[in-house]
């Protein structure tokens, strides 16, 4: 990205448009530079000088927290200067890097940093109108409105932020195998074969839900099986094409363009909904104490899924609006990428990581040093001393 930005900076084309490809690569640098910084801590960033002369044997250290932080904030916030607020679903433009995804990735930085005033700041910019960001509130025929939101249909609705543009011959995703046991009888979409059976929600996480939440019209608790069986609660069956170790976390709706191994639904990445709840999160984290606004934001998630709106009364203290926060997060966005940064924001991560073992019969070795991964052995050797493993590893 930092080669292309110099090769095409002198390129004789329209200012504009060269403006919006340069804002695109600085938007993807700090974009992918906070995911490793995320996973890895601070990063390796190449000076283009270093880049030109790729036969030189040099070898550079990684960055130190601050120079990580400085560079995703200032490659995210210049980006956001130039690209547009995001893009109408029918622009053929819709997909490429917005204002609304700069602003976003920065949001989660500051929760990650716990930078909770700038955190607030970044997600009143994403509340501004221009966005054109709102939840999904419209019901299908026979679906929630937050079922809703994972449809063919519905894709490049106003509550996505951004998303992976999916289209069958051009880009798929496979959620289908990858969460379905292919003994399933899958409703409209005729039988489905080839699925995995890999990832579960677990039994215990799925019995947090409220009676009455509609984001349960998502997950699969019970099926009848082409060999005639029934699975359930009762009957979970044995092995990956059974509900032995959870529910099945199905999220996007199965539908007769999507069945097999494809699907073109596109990809959601980042949504509003997070946002509400951030920003919720981030004002009572800063002042310590339950406010109007940040209940009412979390309502707005909450009554969504047709749920009892919360009062004040409903709190004990910051802490407990923070603990039914995190679960009702959690409940959300299952799935989605968000609980492990939820977690080891809260300080919360290891003691529930260590649960989770416990509950299936695991000795857990998880500490503190979990909060990151380690650098892969290849780098380590490859850096011949200047690169360092992170701590505990």
């Amino acid at each position: 990205m930092t080669l292309t930005i110099d090769r095409i900076t002198n390129v004789n084309m329209n200012k504009d448009l060269l403006n919006q490809y340069i804002a695109e690569l600085r938007c993807a640098r700090g974009f992918l530079a906070f995911l490793l910084y995320d996973l890895y801590g601070p990063i390796i960033v190449a000076d283009l000088e270093t880049l030109k002369n790729a036969e030189d044997e040099i070898i550079l250290p990684r960055l130190s927290e601050e120079e990580t932080h400085n560079f995703i904030v200032t490659e995210l916030t210049e980006a956001a200067k130039v690209l547009p607020y995001s893009y109408d679903k029918s622009s053929s433009d819709y997909g490429r890097f917005t204002k609304g995804l700069c602003h976003i990735v920065l949001l989660k930085f500051y929760m990650q940093t716990k930078q909770w005033d700038k955190a607030i700041t970044e997600a009143r910019e994403l509340q501004k109108p221009e966005y054109k960001y709102a939840l999904v509130t419209d019901k299908g025929a026979e679906r929630s409105a937050y079922a809703n939101i994972f449809t063919y249909a519905n894709e490049k609705n106003s509550e996505t932020i951004w998303s992976v543009n999916c289209l069958t011959g051009y880009q798929v995703h496979l959620w289908y195998p990858h969460v379905m046991p292919s003994n399933l009888k899958a409703f409209d979409a005729g039988r489905f074969d080839g699925g995995w059976g890999g990832y579960k929600m677990t039994w215990k996480f799925f019995k947090t839900y409220e009676d009455g939440d509609e984001r349960k019209q998502t997950i699969i608790s019970e099926y009848d099986t082409w060999e005639g069986t029934t699975l359930n609660e009762t009957n979970k069956g044995v092995g990956s094409n059974s509900l032995q170790d959870g529910v099945i976390p199905l999220k996007y709706k199965i539908e007769s363009n999507n069945a097999g191994n494809q699907c073109q639904t596109d990809w959601i990445v980042y949504r509003y909904a997070d946002v509400l709840t951030l920003l919720a999160e981030a004002i009572v984290r800063e002042g310590n104490t339950v406010t109007t606004e940040a209940i009412n934001l979390l309502n707005q998630v909450r009554t969504r899924a047709g749920l009892t709106a919360y009062t004040a009364s409903s709190f004990s203290s910051a802490r407990d609006f923070l603990d039914k926060l995190l679960i009702e997060r959690a409940h959300e966005f299952y799935f989605e990428g968000c609980r492990r940064q939820d977690l080891i924001r809260d300080g919360s991560y290891v003691a529930t990581m260590k649960q989770k073992c416990t509950d299936y019969g695991q000795v857990s070795i998880i500490s503190e040093h979990y909060h990151r991964f380690p650098i892969p052995e290849s780098a380590i050797i490859a850096g011949q001393g200047i690169i360092k493993q992170n701590p505990g590893y």
